[in-house]
């Protein structure tokens, strides 16, 4: 006797084991270029590798946003060295894109031809 999961394959969507869901999960991470939750074959787990990859993507922000504000908080202490320990943050941040700014200048100076304009 055959049963209806036989006859209609395609109508009851398969479950995985959780060593599949792990594996979809790290290469999910490694990859991300496609919705984790719409992978075809793990259809009955939508909820649970939707709910996977909000959490995991949240959490990446916060991990993201930490090391940004870390990486600030090193360049406004390198910033106070050189201009004094009493400069505030917006003032270190502002020095900080002026910086940025007068860099890329530069740069882009470095790379113009001499003309006759600017002759070398």
């Amino acid at each position: 006797m055959t049963t209806v999961a036989q006859t209609f394959p395609n109508t009851f969507p398969q479950i995985r084991t959780q060593a599949e869901l792990d594996e979809l999960k790290r290469e999910w991470i490694a990859d991300g270029t496609w919705d984790i939750e719409t992978t075809e074959g793990f259809e009955a787990h939508y909820d649970e590798l939707k709910a996977f990859a909000v959490a995991y993507l949240e959490a990446q922000t916060v991990r993201e946003q930490k090391e940004e504000q870390r990486h600030r908080e090193g360049c406004r202490a390198e910033q106070r060295q050189r201009w004094g320990h009493d400069i505030s943050d917006a003032a270190c941040d502002y020095m900080a894109s002026l910086e940025k700014r007068v860099s890329a200048l530069e740069k882009t100076v470095s790379l113009l031809k001499p003309s006759s304009i600017f002759p070398c």
